[in-house]
């Protein structure tokens, strides 16, 4: 995976490219995490972190409930949520290829790889396009967000909230 810089729309953002190779193949087993939160963290944890990540249960339980708001297996898709799951795990899964953490990159490619694009007009390429460019920036620089890449997002009929 190489990192590239492209200037679009006057805006610098990553762009992550893979390649397909033998060393780093996809784990399915990945979207079935009991908790996909930790990501499996606490069956190798040792006893101190165990016991660390025991006394932060509560932040856990909250983390763990905004994970499922934000990335249900089902969304009922309508005039107000517009986002199906194969947008927001595509999101994510853009915004962790940006930061590097290897263990989001496989989980959420794992989840993503069985869901089909509910659309595959230019229209929908076009809103995904956007909706990408903009994780991109907001996970790489985020000071760099200015009123045009805002307005793009309104243009594919997003907010940036």
């Amino acid at each position: 995976m190489e990192r590239l810089r492209r200037q679009h729309n006057a805006q610098w953002y990553h762009e992550t490219q893979s390649s397909v190779r033998g060393d780093a193949p996809l784990e399915p087993q990945a979207a079935t995490l009991r908790d996909r939160f930790l990501l499996g963290l606490g069956a190798f944890a040792d006893e101190a972190l165990n016991s660390a990540l025991s006394a932060r249960a509560g932040v856990f339980s909250a983390s763990l409930a905004g994970y499922h708001a934000l990335f249900p297996d089902q969304v009922p898709l309508s005039r107000y949520v517009t986002l199906s799951p194969y947008d927001r795990l595509s999101t994510a899964l853009t915004v962790a290829q940006v930061t590097g953490v290897q263990s989001l990159c496989s989980h959420y490619a794992a989840r993503l790889a069985p869901l089909h694009s509910p659309d595959a007009s230019r229209e929908s390429n076009i809103r995904l396009a956007q909706i990408t460019q903009y994780a991109r920036q907001l996970a790489s620089q985020p000071t760099l967000i200015c009123r045009k890449a805002l307005q793009q997002l309104a243009d594919v009929g997003l907010s940036p909230a």
